[in-house]
């Protein structure tokens, strides 16, 4: 038997997804060997590929090449076929999901 709080849960993690900032562009750093991303809520997020389970064999040359999401909340590498879900990278890095949703709601405003 499902109880109520277990079907209420997808619903929550939907609501915390809706409220994420979205990616609004991402570029390679080969000086620094970071990808950067700018967020919707003026965050800039840096990270070492290397840090990120997707990309962390790629060479510098396929990661010059990155696609945002249309939902922006991905970036994709098509020269190796690897997404790297930022929710995810963030909640990672900065605490649990629920905690960085938040946070990073509470500096949308």
């Amino acid at each position: 038997m499902v109880t109520t709080k277990q079907f209420e849960m997808p619903d929550m993690r939907n609501e915390e997804i809706r409220k994420a900032p979205t990616v609004v562009a991402a570029r390679y750093d080969s000086a620094k060997d970071h990808i950067v991303l700018e967020l919707s809520n003026a965050w800039v997020v840096a990270f070492p590929p290397r840090d990120a389970q997707e990309i962390e064999r790629a060479a510098p040359s396929q990661l010059e090449n990155i696609e945002i999401n249309p939902s922006g909340l991905s970036v994709y590498f098509p020269e190796i076929d690897a997404d790297v879900y930022v929710p995810g990278l963030l909640a990672d890095t900065y605490g649990t999901r629920r905690l960085v949703a938040t946070r990073l709601s509470k500096n949308r405003r």
